[in-house]
């Protein structure tokens, strides 16, 4: 589907309704950006709401009650105004424009759809969508004009009724003049009254105060209690430690980025309006901001480092005693950049474990490779991670490969795995989430008689060895080489004789299967980082061949370390 083009806004009571435009107008070959559908699994939900708002020319507004009492709908609306995209309010039932969003909608026309089973009235939005787009493709389109609140057609009064009717109405005028010159302001509001904007204070929403954040952080206030047909725009002051504060002017929108602002800094609001006055300053918050993880490592010395189950010789221990492959090299080449700055610094290490695969709160399986999304104390992951081009597609980076080597396919001793380079095997097993998988499949689909089981969840390799060695359950399984020997042997027993067939996959049906690469994963907006960690890694070609000597003997250090 080409780049969506249309950004659904909806309440959730509207989620029914909001799909079924989606579907008719996707079945016209309009696509559409909606949540939760277009949200990247592990992908921060607010970010990528953002990114779907910036990317789509048109945004479609669901009106209703439930919209008109969403926080959500309020600021997706207001973002799509900053980045100049067209609004087309779409009345789900007879309601005047919600307070909350009239300011945004109220010069706005809008389109009627009381019934969303009505497939003319759908197809009536749906050219209405195409209008918007190419304003010169189609015909126009009637919109609806301002709301009418629909009720019968009033019948001709009688003769005798006019006269009734008239002074009645006069009676109203007098009764509304007498009231406005009684509650309106007359003059200068006194101090502290509600039509007094000066004494309005702006409610800031996050981040929470003490924060600790990471990247282009926002700034987000709330419009409660502010008058916003008076409004003008805000003032944002940022002071950082023995500086002077600096104020930033922003339009009627309620967030604000600092740019390139690294450590502590307190912020606060206030409200500019028309005349010229000021609302008073909110609230003042204290957050940390770092712009990216090199910044944040250079300031604090700590290395934030994630990784899944331990006892693969790529991470083995616990916390403290955290060792292995991986680890070694992640200290080494975070010690070296710290000392191209202060040449005494020492590196503290924070481990953040997790499981390689575990499920989630709908059931769904959350993959370990997604912690950089979900948790923004991490700087970079490892555990022999592959680089993978479907994975950089997820929303990952990696640093240049530390090590390249096969995956490697582990029969019984006495049952070989192909002959004449076919599978003699018929169940095959491989861990879900991993290029072994990958690998899995194709295989699988280039060989109709073998069928791929997947192992997930924590201690998956040991499950699928057992399912090898003692259930018998499968006839082979793939393996990353380094973690073959040791897997079997940590399963078998050190001293054990262990038999078994360890078969490099080097190619498929006669065609060249490319080298697992193994890298570390960062997200892509660290660019300093990777930079960095790759001129390190380029100057530790020896130091590497020494950790593969010291934790994976199988590898030959002279061919599989780059």
């Amino acid at each position: 589907m080409p780049n969506p083009s249309v950004f659904i806004s909806y309440a959730r009571a509207d989620e029914a309704t909001a799909y079924r435009i989606c579907e008719e107008l996707e079945h016209r070959a309009i696509s559409c950006w909606i949540a939760p559908r277009n949200v990247p699994p592990g992908m921060d939900y607010g970010q990528a709401i953002m990114d779907g708002i910036k990317n789509c020319p048109v945004m479609l507004v669901m009106l209703s009650e439930d919209s008109g009492q969403s926080r959500y709908v309020g600021r997706e609306v207001e973002r799509a105004v900053t980045h100049d995209a067209k609004l087309l309010p779409v009345r789900l039932a007879n309601i005047q424009i919600p307070e909350r969003l009239e300011f945004f909608l109220g010069s706005c026309q809008w389109f009627d759809l009381f019934h969303p089973q009505d497939e003319r009235r759908l197809a009536d939005l749906c050219d209405s969508v195409s209008r918007l787009l190419d304003p010169g493709s189609r015909p126009p389109v009637s919109y609806e004009g301002k709301p009418k609140t629909i009720a019968p057609s009033p019948s001709t009064p009688a003769k005798g009724s006019r006269k009734i009717i008239a002074s009645l109405a006069l009676l109203a005028v007098l009764l509304s003049a007498g009231l406005a010159w009684k509650f309106l302001p007359r003059g200068p509001s006194q101090p502290g009254s509600l039509t007094d904007p000066i004494h309005a204070k702006v409610a800031l929403i996050g981040p929470e105060n003490g924060a600790n954040c990471l990247g282009s952080t926002q700034l987000e206030w709330s419009e409660t209690g502010l008058q916003e047909s008076l409004l003008d725009g805000f003032e944002v002051e940022i002071t950082q430690p023995g500086k002077l504060p600096v104020v930033n002017r922003t339009g009627i929108r309620y967030s604000f980025r600092p740019q390139q602002i690294s450590g502590e800094l307190d912020w606060r609001v206030r409200p500019i309006y028309n005349d010229g006055k000021f609302g008073k300053w909110s609230e003042q918050r204290k957050i940390i901001q770092d712009q990216d993880a090199l910044s944040r490592i250079l300031r604090t010395h700590e290395l934030h480092l994630g990784h899944a189950e331990s006892g693969n010789n790529f991470i083995n221990g616990e916390s403290a005693t955290l060792s292995g492959f991986d680890v070694d090299l992640a200290k080494e080449l975070i010690t070296r950049i710290l000392r191209r700055r202060d040449p005494s610094a020492t590196l503290k290490l924070v481990p953040h474990a997790t499981r390689w695969t575990r499920p989630g709160p709908d059931g769904k399986p959350i993959y370990f490779l997604g912690l950089l999304q979900r948790d923004e104390s991490v700087d970079i992951l490892a555990s022999g991670i592959s680089i993978t081009s479907q994975r950089e597609r997820d929303g990952l980076a990696f640093t240049t490969p530390v090590l390249i080597y096969p995956q490697t396919l582990i029969t019984p001793k006495n049952a070989p795995g192909f002959n004449d380079g076919k599978p003699v095997f018929q169940k095959l097993g491989a861990v879900d989430g991993t290029t072994n998988m990958v690998l899995a499949h194709q295989i699988e689909k280039n060989a109709q008689d073998v069928t791929v089981l997947p192992f997930t969840g924590s201690g998956a390799h040991e499950k699928m060895l057992e399912a090898l060695f003692e259930s018998r359950q499968i006839d082979a399984c793939l393996v990353d080489k380094p973690l073959a020997i040791k897997k079997i042997k940590s399963f078998q027993g050190n001293d054990a004789d262990v038999e078994y067939n360890a078969i490099d996959i080097r190619e498929l049906d006669g065609k060249s299967i490319a080298p697992e690469r193994i890298g570390f994963a960062l997200r892509p907006g660290d660019k300093a980082l990777r930079e960095a960690l790759n001129r390190e890694i380029a100057d530790t070609t020896e130091l590497r061949r020494d950790l593969v000597k010291k934790y994976f003997p199988m590898l030959d250090p002279l061919t599989e370390v780059p």
